[in-house]
């Protein structure tokens, strides 16, 4: 799969994104939200979410945006909404991508696996600050299914 199949599989789809996130110290948060991906010009997407963040007794409205920022034919470089980097994906490696993002002192080691049906994300993060597991869903809207990854190519570098 290469960058343009990549765009095209997130652009123009809204996503029902599901989270949960369970704290070392036993404190479990379960997120429900929406997401897009609207594209900023012909090499950048700008997610979004939104959605409801409930734990216990807790219950508040949570957002986030992130760039996806298109490198190259097969790497993309995601970046926080100031355009800090977070983490690149390797369009080549799918459908199962290892991330790795140092936070500070904390070390977020992630896996993206991308489905034609589902997308996931898992992160298990690390540190003196931080210290808990996240696993999120996300699944296209009104059924649409994504684009199937194709067999990984070499590339020369």
């Amino acid at each position: 799969m290469n960058q343009i199949e990549f765009f095209e599989t997130f652009e123009d789809t809204d996503w029902i994104v599901q989270r949960q996130i369970s704290h070392n110290n036993g404190t479990q948060y379960l997120f429900s939200g929406n997401a897009s991906f609207d594209r900023l010009d012909d090499n950048r997407l700008l997610y979004s979410e939104n959605g409801i963040c409930k734990g216990g007794e807790v219950n508040f409205e949570t957002r986030r945006h992130y760039l996806y920022v298109r490198e190259s034919e097969f790497v993309m470089n995601v970046q926080f909404s100031d355009g800090s980097p977070f983490y690149t994906i390797r369009c080549i490696e799918l459908p199962e991508i290892q991330i790795d993002h140092l936070c500070g002192k904390d070390l977020y080691l992630g896996e993206l696996e991308y489905r034609p049906e589902e997308i996931r994300f898992r992160w298990k993060v690390k540190g003196p600050n931080k210290n808990y597991y996240s696993s999120s869903l996300l699944i296209p809207e009104e059924g649409k299914r994504l684009i199937k990854p194709t067999e990984p190519r070499v590339v020369e570098v």
